[in-house]
């Protein structure tokens, strides 16, 4: 990269290391994350969203709503 000072835009991971070192080296470049890393932010950042949002157990009660009674022989019409 040294001797590419032309460089405008760097892809990279989430490492500190690789930014300080791009940095240093490419002061003036934009680092951009890699595709794989904005995906897996984007996951951390909605799992993250869920996590205080939805609780751990959901209730759910037992018993059938708007049951209905089972159809007899009267009930259908000729």
């Amino acid at each position: 990269m040294k001797e590419n000072k032309q460089i405008k835009t760097v892809t990279r991971d989430r490492a500190s290391a690789y930014a300080r070192a791009i940095q240093k080296i490419l002061p003036k470049a934009m680092q951009v994350a890699d595709r794989f890393y904005l995906h897996q932010n984007f996951f951390e950042c909605i799992q993250k969203v869920i996590q205080q949002n939805i609780p751990d157990k959901i209730k759910i009660e037992d018993e059938i709503i708007n049951e209905e009674k089972p159809m007899d022989q009267s009930d259908i019409k000729k």
